[in-house]
C-alpha cells in the first residue's frame, strides 16, 4: 500500500466585528483543529514561497516616486494613464518582476554607452536599410525589426555585435527587471508595459520577467530620477 503525502494546510479564521465590539471570541476549537490537522503558521508559507514574494519584488525593500528632470514634477496616476503633478501627490512605485536569463545590468549598458566613440559619420548595415550614425540610428522608432546585420537588439538598445559581447548579465530569477505601482488596487494596472505617447503603459505583472514590454531597459528613454 502506497502512502499518500499530505501537503501542509493553512487554516484561516475570519471574524466579523461591528464598530465598538470588544473582541472576546473563543477560538479553542479552531486551535484544536489546527493542531489536529498539523496546519502551519502563515510565516511558513511566506518562507516556502519566498522566491515569489521576494525575488519578484512583491514585498519591496523600498518604494519611490519618479520625478522628471526637466520639470521637477512627479508621475501621478490619472485613471488608466499617468500625468505630471506636484511630487507630494505623486504615485509611489517600486521595482518588481524577476530577472530573466541574459538580462543586462543597467551599469553595464551605461558603461558601454560612455565608452562608445562618436559615430556621427559611420554608416552601418541595419539589415533592410543603412543608417548614418552607428547602430543607434538604425531603429528610427521601429524597434528590433530595424536592428539587424551589423547590429543587434539588446533589451531595447540597438548596438553593434562587438559591443553586445561586452554586456554583462545579472543573475537570473532575482529581483528586479521592471517597475510596478505600489499598493495598486487594480492588478491590470500594476506593472509598466512599454512607452507610448502618454507615458508608460500598464499591464498585469509577469513576475517571471519574461515579458519584454515590462523589462526595465525598455524605459531607458524616460528621463526620470527616484526619490
Amino acid at each position: 500500500m502506497s502512502e499518500t503525502k499530505q501537503e501542509p494546510c493553512a487554516l484561516v479564521l475570519v471574524i466579523a466585528l461591528r464598530p465598538g465590539d470588544v473582541p472576546n471570541v473563543n477560538v479553542s476549537q479552531t486551535l484544536a483543529l489546527k493542531q489536529r490537522l498539523g496546519c502551519k503558521p502563515f510565516a511558513y508559507f511566506l518562507h516556502r514561497f519566498r522566491k515569489i514574494y521576494l525575488n519578484s519584488g512583491m514585498l519591496p525593500e523600498r518604494v519611490f516616486r519618479i520625478r522628471s528632470r526637466g520639470t521637477g514634477l512627479c508621475l501621478q496616476r490619472r485613471n488608466k494613464e499617468y500625468g505630471l503633478s506636484n511630487c507630494q501627490a505623486g504615485t509611489w512605485f517600486h521595482r518588481g518582476n524577476m530577472i530573466p536569463d541574459k538580462f543586462p545590468s543597467t551599469a553595464s549598458l551605461a558603461s558601454l554607452s560612455s565608452k562608445r566613440p562618436a559615430e556621427e559619420n559611420k554608416v552601418v548595415n541595419c539589415g533592410g536599410h543603412q543608417a548614418k550614425g552607428g547602430c543607434d540610428a538604425c531603429p528610427q522608432g521601429h524597434g528590433s525589426e530595424w536592428c539587424n546585420a551589423d547590429c543587434t537588439w539588446v533589451f531595447a538598445v540597438c548596438m553593434s555585435k562587438e559591443a553586445a559581447k561586452e554586456v554583462e548579465s545579472q543573475p537570473p530569477q532575482t529581483c528586479c527587471s521592471g517597475i510596478r505601482e505600489w499598493n495598486s488596487l487594480d492588478p491590470e494596472l500594476d506593472c509598466w508595459a512599454g512607452l507610448g505617447g502618454n507615458g508608460p503603459g500598464t499591464a498585469l505583472c509577469d513576475i517571471t520577467g519574461a515579458s519584454t514590454d515590462q523589462q526595465l531597459p525598455a524605459f531607458t528613454e524616460l528621463r526620470v530620477v527616484s526619490e
